[in-house]
């Protein structure tokens, strides 16, 4: 289990004292996929010139599907605003006047973390934006599957093949065994009239993962270090798309697995997404449109009118010489969420009272983690 998710994971634990003031007995997973947005990643397009007639195209049509990403196309002739600069010249790399892009999730009071860079083609941008497997994930979980447990081969056929045993035997025995909280019609209620129930979804996917390789990429760009692991690694993706963490090593064992399966499971005592552990994965899917088609009060739904985003990003493309500035995190839309415990909570009466006692319980945990951590960096 990978260092964030253990603090994450205790300190969720000792907030969950907190229960009975929500009264919210609608299990984390659910809760995720109907009230969670996710936060927003930017595409950043550096060209000098006209973008190719057929890679606007391209961007237009994945657009259309409504990810969580937005375009920044900037034009390399003109004057480049201090910040956009300071990218291009920490990670651009001109190709013979081809399109160089780079793909990053801001987050409030760190460095932005950069999760792809490369020329930007029509088969580059169709591997970030629409991998099989992220469609496959997305289906999975609009169905109303709890997770969806996505296991990284590391190319060691012995360890692969065990870790691939051990969570196909298991899984089905958590399905059994976990059972979901009473719903008691107090508190938030469940919006959409998918089955309520434990279900798990495995994946495997190979080190060598063809279209799916961005993906993979992805995924291994989450955590720092995971990359030079030679392992296999078990993500946890659950809600409209938020990784929950990575179990690897000595951690990915039965016990650590029934535990992240049985707090996707449990009843959502925290109803900010902030203060729960994860991180939003990119999805090029509109889960707003998807998730409308099956209300509970199902609206006919008019012809899909052009969203913001849509106005933005016809008129980036039509006027590609206009220079785009990167916004502030605090004009974003959503926040990105690898900050997991935040000083702004809602000012609910109870809440300060609970957070600070709960806080104190985490610091606590959070040395208890990290000289365990040192003990296991010993044993290796």
């Amino acid at each position: 289990m990978s260092f964030i998710f253990r603090v994450s994971f205790f300190a969720m634990v000792l907030l969950a004292c907190s229960t009975e003031a929500f009264g919210c007995t609608v299990p984390v997973f659910r809760y995720a996929l109907e009230r969670w947005n996710l936060s927003t990643y930017d595409l950043y397009v550096f060209h000098s010139g006209p973008l190719d007639a057929s890679l606007r195209d391209k961007l237009r049509l994945v657009e259309r599907a409504g990810g969580n990403w937005r375009l920044h196309a900037v034009d390399l002739r003109q004057r480049l605003e201090p910040a956009l600069e300071k990218l291009w010249k920490k990670f651009g790399q001109p190709q013979r006047g081809e399109p160089w892009a780079l793909l990053q999730l801001a987050e409030p009071n760190t460095d932005p973390v950069v999760l792809w860079k490369g020329t930007l083609n029509e088969e580059a941008l169709e591997g970030v934006l629409q991998s099989p497997l992220q469609l496959e994930i997305h289906e999975q979980l609009a169905r109303g599957i709890t997770g969806v447990f996505v296991l990284l081969e590391s190319g060691n056929d012995v360890k692969d093949r065990d870790a691939w045993a051990m969570i196909r035997e298991h899984l089905p025995r958590f399905e059994k065994q976990i059972k979901l909280p009473v719903q008691t019609g107090e508190g938030p209620e469940l919006k959409l009239p998918l089955p309520l129930e434990v279900r798990f979804h495995s994946v495997r996917l190979p080190k060598e993962a063809g279209k799916n390789a961005w993906f993979r990429h992805h995924l291994l760009a989450t955590e720092d270090g995971l990359a030079h692991r030679d392992e296999p690694i078990l993500f946890i993706v659950f809600g409209r798309g938020r990784l929950l963490g990575s179990l690897y090593g000595e951690e990915l064992n039965p016990d650590h697995l029934f535990r992240a399966a049985s707090f996707l499971c449990g009843e959502c005592s925290c109803e900010v997404k902030e203060l729960n552990p994860g991180i939003d994965l990119l999805f090029n899917v509109d889960w707003t449109h998807r998730l409308s088609q099956i209300s509970i009060s199902p609206q006919p739904l008019p012809p899909r009118e052009p969203t913001q985003k849509s106005v933005e990003m016809e008129s980036v493309l039509e006027n590609v010489s206009h220079v785009d500035s990167p916004a502030s995190p605090s004009s974003r839309e959503g926040e990105p969420d690898r900050i997991l415990i935040r000083s702004d909570y809602p000012q609910i009466g109870w809440l300060p009272w609970a957070t600070a006692l709960a806080g104190g319980c985490v610091v606590a945990t959070g040395v208890w983690a990290f000289r365990s951590r040192g003990r296991v960096a010993e044993r290796t």
